[in-house]
């Protein structure tokens, strides 16, 4: 999985080969090329690809399934949201 993340509004987007998607902002958008595997973003977003295994064994390790989720805090630590 890819994601663009906007310095300008915060906002994180994960990337689809559907459509091109776009921050709060509109500063930064991009999408997956044609191959599937390659992608384009244009602003001063700043791109990461995210190992959909490693994500699934670090969500599993969250404590808590609360409706909300857990959002969490620039600590490191855990919160519920409500």
């Amino acid at each position: 999985m890819k994601v663009i993340y906007c310095p300008f509004c915060n906002d994180l987007m994960k990337l689809t080969r559907a459509e091109v998607r776009s921050c709060k902002c509109g500063r930064v958008k991009g999408a997956y090329n044609q191959d599937g595997d390659t992608v384009w973003y244009n602003g001063v977003g700043r791109l990461y690809g995210v190992n959909n295994k490693d994500l699934a064994l670090g969500v599993k390790d969250i404590p808590g399934d609360a409706p909300g989720g857990v959002s969490v805090s620039t600590s490191g630590q855990l919160d519920r949201k409500p």
